[in-house]
């Protein structure tokens, strides 16, 4: 092995990727990934908006005086 000369033993990584984990350590897991995915879907919005203007891309803005 080029990276490490002595590897851990096998049951080492199998108590790792499989070790039961607490309902409270998916919860927060899950909460975590969301607000990712959230913000990702925000940032892509508010990118996507800019870029292309919104509906009003090449109409000027006409202000009428209150009557």
């Amino acid at each position: 092995m080029a990276i490490a000369l002595r590897q851990p033993h096998k049951s080492w990584y199998r108590h790792f990727w499989y070790a039961e984990r607490s309902p409270h350590h998916a919860l927060v897991d899950r909460v975590l990934i969301f607000g990712i995915v959230a913000l990702s879907f925000l940032a892509g919005a508010t990118t996507l908006t800019h870029r292309h203007g919104g509906a009003t891309a090449n109409r000027p803005i006409v202000t009428q005086p209150a009557r």
